[in-house]
């Protein structure tokens, strides 16, 4: 990561967690996107499903290894989510990254923002600086 922000002289830049998918481990989202997903066979899975889970099963090393730092930076959420989705469902509903992802976002941002916090810091961080540069225009 350092090579690659050094060649790009700065521009590229990476999340401060390890998969945009590590924002999204919200016991309560989880819970209202899989009950959705799964309302066919009753739905119902509950908050308290999905905590009780990751409390189970979030720290096995298959998910997360405690030398690499921080639970909530480091674990391996994407692997982490398709088990969790596979158990809780009993396999049926899969977890599929875009279209899981894209309403776990959508739940999160309309009743949890606070938990989107730290990637928005991050990115108006690196966006500031481009804000403040004049525009070609203005030249």
């Amino acid at each position: 990561m350092g090579d690659l922000t050094n060649a790009s002289h700065g521009l590229v830049h990476f999340i401060t967690r390890r998969t945009f998918e590590n924002y999204l481990l919200n016991h309560q989202a989880i819970a209202a996107v899989l009950s959705e997903a799964d309302k066919e066979q009753g739905g119902g899975l509950t908050e308290k499903d999905v905590k009780a889970w990751m409390l189970a099963k979030a720290r096995n090393p298959a998910f997360y290894d405690p030398n690499l730092g921080d639970w909530a930076t480091t674990v391996q959420a994407p692997k982490m989510l398709v088990q969790l989705f596979n158990d809780l469902t009993n396999s049926r509903v899969a977890y599929d990254k875009v279209r899981h992802g894209f309403l776990l976002t959508d739940w999160i941002i309309k009743n949890s923002p606070a938990d989107f916090q730290d990637l928005a810091n991050h990115l108006l961080a690196i966006l500031e600086p481009i804000r403040q540069k004049p525009s070609a225009s203005k030249l």
